[in-house]
């Protein structure tokens, strides 16, 4: 069912955001990527106007030259800031044929701060919860303050849909497609 509903989702988002503005990325102080590949930052903010909690820019780095098409996420862990990384990790991955995007979103509190004593004792799925309100923002869990447009799914989509349509990227189209096809194969 979780699937199902990411699917939709999809579908229903790439149906007509209009994204405005993409920034320049930052050069990283001095561990840089190779020339030859492209570095966007974007905020989320500016792929879906309700989201307004951790509001730091999305960074997206591709090689153009290169039409595998593949795509990693990276999903910073607890105080991670997607415009920093671990660079040498993402030119590896560019040079092997990856789009990179390293996704901002809500990464604290951590589940071991809120999933922990009483929460804890009085929930024994605690954890699973926290996680899927993280991920798709689609049940109740009143010990975050997160919003159901602050969910990761919700950033990616968003952001995929941006470059789509901002700057016509089918490379990015391509891993949508992708995307469904594998969910809708293992369904």
């Amino acid at each position: 069912m979780k699937i199902i509903r990411f699917l939709l989702l999809v579908q229903v988002l790439l149906g007509g955001l209009i994204c405005e503005h993409l920034y320049a990325q930052s050069d990283f102080s001095n561990n840089r990527l190779p020339e030859a590949v492209l570095q966007f930052e974007i905020k989320p903010s500016i792929t879906d106007p309700s989201i307004t909690n951790a509001d730091t820019p999305h960074m997206v780095i591709y090689n153009p030259d290169i039409k595998q098409g593949k795509l990693l996420l990276y999903i910073p862990g607890t105080n991670g800031i997607a415009t920093k990384g671990p660079i040498a990790f993402f030119t590896t991955a560019i040079e092997q044929g990856y789009r990179v995007i390293n996704l901002s979103y809500i990464n604290t509190p951590a589940i071991a701060q809120i999933c922990r004593n009483e929460p804890l004792a009085n929930c024994e799925d605690c954890a699973e919860k926290f996680r899927q309100y993280r991920i798709y923002g689609d049940n109740t869990f009143s010990l975050v303050d997160d919003k159901p447009q602050d969910a990761i799914v919700n950033r990616l989509t968003k952001l995929l849909k941006c470059l789509i349509l901002k700057y016509d990227y089918t490379i990015f189209t391509n891993i949508i497609n992708g995307i469904a096809n594998f969910f809708w194969t293992r369904g």
